[in-house]
This record gives structure tokens, C-alpha cells and sequence, in this order.
């Protein structure tokens, strides 16, 4: 069992990473991050955006390893992204099953919108994120939180609700071949040109299309 918790972690590409580092295979199970203050990451500005910015970061390295019912809670990660660099606040970056995301409040103080959302996850599956609080930039970008596959692996059985989302282009995105298993209580809000969602290729820019659509 892994415990982070009670860090206050600032000048950072990488907050907390937690991972494996090689074909495996590699499980883990029993890892929490909680109550952790994340921050300061401008100083990082590489204007080549090569680099890959996270709060948090955990993921196995391929599919012969896991990382089994992490719970990610409680934590404050405030972003101020060079533009092209930050890719989440907190990322799940690969075959990372049973998270449970909730409780942590990711605002933008500064700079540009993490490029893969602020919550993000790939080639997973039963992630849970609840009673989470997401402010973008306001610049009429980002994504509040993004569900993505990779080698044909889909993200599946996605849970979001009692979330707060603001001041981001599309709140929630699945692609193509990621999955719900459930999706209430979340509030959505911002303006300009934006969208509570989007499936594939489909937006969807009122609560009741994105009701209907889920």
C-alpha cells in the first residue's frame, strides 16, 4: 500500500507520478493521494511544448500491468500551464482500473487549459469522478474532463456525477469507443461558444441534448 498525502508540492513538470516504468508485468493496488496542494508549474515554460505537464500522473506502462482501485481525493492542484505544455491536472495514462476521483478542487490560476483536460483518462476502466470542483481559464478552451483510448484500448464504464464544471470549452468528452456506466448531478457552466459534451465527433451544447445523448 502507497500513501501521498498531507505534500504541498510546488515548481514542478510533474506533481506526483506514480507508475511503472517498463513492459511488466507490474500491478499495484492499495495507492491513495490525498490532501496534497499542487501547484507552480509556469516557471516550466518550454516554448518547443515538449514538455508534459500533470498534477497527478499514474498509469501502468502496457497492458500486461495495472493499477488496481487508486483513490485520488482531497487534493488542491492549481495550474498555470504554459501553453501546449500542461496535458491534465490529473491523468490516468493507461490501464488504470477502479479509480475514484473526488473531493479535489483543479482551477486554472494562470496561463492556458491542460491540452487532454483537467481530468483525463485513457485505456481504463470504472473510473469514478464525483463531487469535483474544475474552473478553466475562460479563454474558451479546455476540457473539464476527457475520456480517451489509445492502441484500440477505449476507456469503459466512466462514472461522472455531483461534479462541478466551469469556464472550459466541453465539459465532458468520450471519444469514439469510451463508455459510460453513469452520469448525473453534475453542474456545467461558462460562456461563449462551448459545450456540456461530446461523444466521437458529436457536441452537445444544451443539458437536455447531453441527457438524451448519454
Amino acid at each position: 500500500n502507497v500513501k501521498i498525502y498531507s505534500n504541498t508540492i510546488s515548481g514542478i513538470v510533474w506533481g506526483i507520478n506514480v507508475g511503472s516504468n517498463g513492459s511488466g508485468p507490474y500491478t499495484m493496488s492499495g495507492l491513495s493521494i490525498y490532501s496534497n496542494s499542487i501547484s507552480g508549474f509556469g516557471e516550466w515554460a518550454n516554448t518547443a511544448d515538449t514538455l508534459h505537464m500533470d498534477g497527478v500522473f499514474v498509469y501502468a506502462n502496457s497492458s500486461a500491468g495495472s493499477v488496481a482501485n487508486p483513490l485520488i481525493y482531497n487534493n488542491s492542484v492549481r495550474t498555470d500551464f504554459p501553453s501546449g505544455n500542461g496535458t491534465a491536472a490529473i491523468y490516468y495514462g493507461g490501464w488504470v482500473n477502479g479509480a475514484n476521483t473526488f473531493n479535489n478542487v483543479l482551477a486554472c490560476v494562470g496561463g492556458a487549459d491542460p491540452m487532454d483536460g483537467y481530468i483525463f483518462g485513457v485505456a481504463g476502466s470504472n473510473l469514478a469522478s464525483y463531487n469535483n470542483t474544475i474552473v478553466g481559464c475562460g479563454l474558451g478552451l479546455g476540457i473539464g474532463m476527457y475520456y480517451a483510448s489509445t492502441s484500440g484500448v477505449p476507456t469503459t464504464n466512466v462514472t461522472n456525477q455531483n461534479n462541478l464544471i466551469e469556464n472550459v470549452q466541453i465539459g465532458v468528452w468520450l471519444d469514439t469507443s469510451s463508455t459510460f456506466a453513469g452520469s448525473s448531478n453534475n453542474l456545467y457552466y461558462s460562456t461563449g461558444t462551448w459545450y456540456v459534451g461530446r461523444l466521437g465527433s458529436s457536441y452537445y451544447s444544451s443539458l437536455a441534448a447531453w441527457r438524451a445523448a448519454c
